[in-house]
């Protein structure tokens, strides 16, 4: 964690947050006669989101306001333009602590970036991003491994997922499960996951097992020739 960056000031922030509260203190003065430090406040809060889409709104809204002559739909631009504020704080806040802590908050893709409260690595078992991280396999949780493969069938068009939780080969149960769904072009996903709580785990041929899997499935599942594997 780099504590050094929590204390760096954050460009904007406090004029951000001196606006807002300017804006909270003109609203308790009331706008029916407002004074020339209400106006002020309404001006710098007009200052504060000059540059973006609410400028010409609000500009116009607080001239309104601080002439006496604000409407109903005046004060919710304001009250817009107050949330907008906040809300840029708030981003602002989370980004500085991202980076101080080194929390993995978005992508960045073609020059763009995303962020999320919350980022999902589907990078597979040999997960590039989570060794960049610095994480290791946890030997306390269990593992599971996957195969899955594309088959036709005219079921491709189904809503709803199938699953098997009694997963047998032969047999035997393992710890697993199974699943077939539609793709809507024709074809179906349809594979299996094994758990490392099997006595088995790392010794299985994953495609034989799924084809035996496949021969006991019904036929009411109609999956045929395979495409890609």
């Amino acid at each position: 964690m780099r504590a050094d960056l929590l204390a760096e000031p954050i460009a904007g922030l406090d004029e951000a947050l001196m606006a807002a509260d300017t804006f909270d203190r003109t609203l308790v003065g009331g706008l029916l006669r407002p004074q020339p430090t209400q106006a002020a406040g309404l001006a710098e809060l007009a200052c504060a989101v000059a540059g973006t889409p609410l400028a010409s709104p609000v500009a116009k809204a607080a001239e309104k306001a601080a002439a006496g002559a604000a409407s109903e739909d005046h004060l919710v631009v304001l009250a817009t333009a107050r949330t907008a504020l906040l809300g840029s704080v708030h981003d602002a806040l989370m980004a500085r602590i991202d980076e101080a802590t080194g929390r993995i908050a978005g992508v960045t893709a073609d020059g763009r970036a995303y962020r999320a409260r919350l980022v999902v690595a589907a990078d597979g078992n040999s997960s590039r991003l989570s060794l960049a991280m610095g994480l290791r396999k946890r030997d306390d949780r269990p593992l599971g491994v996957a195969i899955r493969t594309y088959y036709t069938s005219p079921r491709h068009d189904d809503d709803y997922l199938e699953t098997w939780l009694d997963l047998w080969d032969g047999s035997a149960l393992l710890p697993g499960y199974g699943w077939v769904f539609g793709v809507g072009d024709g074809t179906s996903n349809v594979g299996l996951g094994l758990l490392n709580t099997s006595a088995s785990f790392g010794h299985v041929d994953y495609r034989a097992m799924l084809r035996r899997w496949l021969a006991s499935m019904p036929a009411t599942m109609s999956v045929s020739a395979m495409l890609t594997s």
